[in-house]
């Protein structure tokens, strides 16, 4: 890993918890000391740590720095969140990012739905992506030529979920990467 996006937690946005569907009202302090000392193992080993400075209002997901955006050789796709809720973080991670020097492709259009959870790449050639209440088709569909003038494919998988749209499972909450050539899956 070269470059590393994070965001840290915002008391403010720490208030709207419920709304958001967290299961336990978090500790805002504790939470921003453990973000602090990650950030700092962070940039002892990778070389470029942006850190998101601009608080997404009411928002405690912000943290999620991974799901409003897609990164491709291109450059950055800023995506259109399935939960509304999470929308303004679009235009500030965006912002960020090319404040950072990354370039900023167009962003997915309605009626298209996208969070970043529900998308990886596989190898350079091929993004894993699960279809769910946060990624729909037509999010697949405009994300299809944009890869494929990279050489990239896409290939989707139906997701299942737990009790309906407030409690939706992402992709990699059944895959998580570990290395060039290992996953854990459930």
């Amino acid at each position: 890993i070269q470059r590393i996006y994070v965001r840290p937690p915002h008391a403010d946005a720490f208030e709207q918890w419920k709304a958001y569907g967290w299961h336990t009202e978090p500790d805002a302090e504790a939470a921003a000391d453990e973000h602090a000392r990650f950030v700092e193992m962070l940039t002892s080993e990778v070389p470029d740590v942006v850190v998101g400075r601009e608080p997404v209002p009411g928002d405690p997901d912000a943290v999620y720095a991974y799901d409003p955006t897609l990164v491709t050789d291109a450059g950055v796709i800023p995506l259109r969140p399935g939960k509304e809720g999470r929308r303004d973080e679009v235009p500030i991670a965006s912002s960020e990012l090319e404040g950072a020097g990354l370039t900023i492709l167009p962003a997915l259009e309605a009626p298209a739905t996208a969070e970043g959870g529900d998308m990886f790449f596989l190898d350079d050639r091929t993004l894993l992506a699960g279809v769910s209440y946060r990624t729909n088709e037509a999010a697949i569909e405009q994300l299809r030529p944009r890869l494929a003038e990279q050489g990239a494919e896409i290939i989707t998988f139906d997701l299942s979920h737990f009790h309906g749209p407030g409690e939706c499972l992402h992709l990699m909450s059944f895959i998580s990467p570990l290395d060039r050539d290992l996953a854990l899956v459930y």
